[in-house]
């Protein structure tokens, strides 16, 4: 970073809940030894029962740029994550899960591409899933980042591409403030998983509203894929199946807020016309419709 310009402030949100005895250092450590210095580094802690708090709080009394908040109560997920968008102070934004690990030059990057282009909402690198027995799974930057500088273009490009595909990564990006922070996460408490309701796409979503995404050609940032209970085994018989594969999977998305949520933000988006709305909203029907031969959105 030029050393006669002063860096903007970066806030950097991590939800966390149980992750003290096994991940959450290994993702402080990458956050508080990014390149870029000018951090505000936000913990919100969903009352964990384990030595999440204690860890936490030896990472804040060691770094002064980390504010420690611990919920009195497990809030929810999505409840939690509104925790730090309200506290966020930075220019930028970014958040991350309290697993995953961003490079050391993960935010430094990012920001300039920011600072580079004033047209842009976000920028993002390139990225890989990673397990614990080192496996790793690439995605390809032309079927999840979009590219397009047109508003219409760059949100058709987005609601066609496919959630499988990683689209819904560009939510860790770096964002500016104005584009991620006025997104309210639903905490209706929605099943599969409890609480979230591809609120990710929809964060994405609207961000792209308010301008392009720049993309910085390196992986960077790296997700880890760690099993649920979600992913587990489930015991049924044939015919359940058969049920489920076929119709109850599709239904269960379908029906879903979030493609309703995504329409009321093409309806309001006053840069587009009429013309342009009209067409995104028939995209958007047409990806709800692909769920019942592609089963993915």
């Amino acid at each position: 970073m030029s050393q006669g310009r002063k860096e903007k402030l970066v806030s950097v949100g991590v939800p966390t809940y149980n992750r003290g005895a096994t991940f959450l250092r290994e993702t402080l450590d990458s956050i508080c030894k990014q390149t870029y210095k000018n951090l505000e580094i936000i913990i919100a802690d969903n009352a964990s029962p384990d030595i999440t708090e204690e860890v936490c709080r030896e990472y804040a009394k060691r770094d002064p740029r980390i504010r420690y908040i611990r919920q009195k109560t497990n809030i929810g997920p999505t409840a939690n994550f509104n925790v730090l968008h309200k506290e966020a102070r930075g220019d930028y934004f970014m958040q991350t899960c309290d697993d995953d690990i961003i490079a050391p030059t993960f935010i430094e990057k990012c920001v300039a591409r920011l600072d580079a282009h004033p047209e842009a909402a976000v920028a993002m690198s390139n990225f890989v899933e990673f397990d614990d027995k080192g496996r790793q799974v690439g995605f390809d930057p032309e079927k999840c980042v979009p590219s397009k500088k047109n508003l219409y273009e760059r949100l058709k490009q987005y609601i066609l591409m496919y959630e499988t595909d990683g689209k819904d990564r560009i939510m860790w990006g770096v964002w500016r403030r104005e584009a991620a922070i006025p997104y309210v996460f639903d905490e209706r408490p929605f099943p599969d998983p409890p609480g979230w309701d591809f609120e990710d796409m929809s964060l994405v979503f609207l961000g792209l509203t308010k301008g392009a995404c720049e993309f910085v050609n390196e992986i960077l940032f790296y997700k880890r894929a760690v099993p649920t209970a979600f992913d587990a085994p489930r015991h049924k018989g044939i015919i359940r199946k058969l049920f489920d594969s076929i119709v109850y999977s599709r239904l269960r998305r379908l029906f879903k807020p979030f493609f309703y949520k995504r329409m009321k933000v093409i309806i309001s988006c006053g840069e587009l016309t009429l013309t342009e709305r009209a067409k995104l909203l028939l995209w958007n029907k047409f990806v709800m419709s692909r769920l019942f031969w592609k089963r993915s959105i």
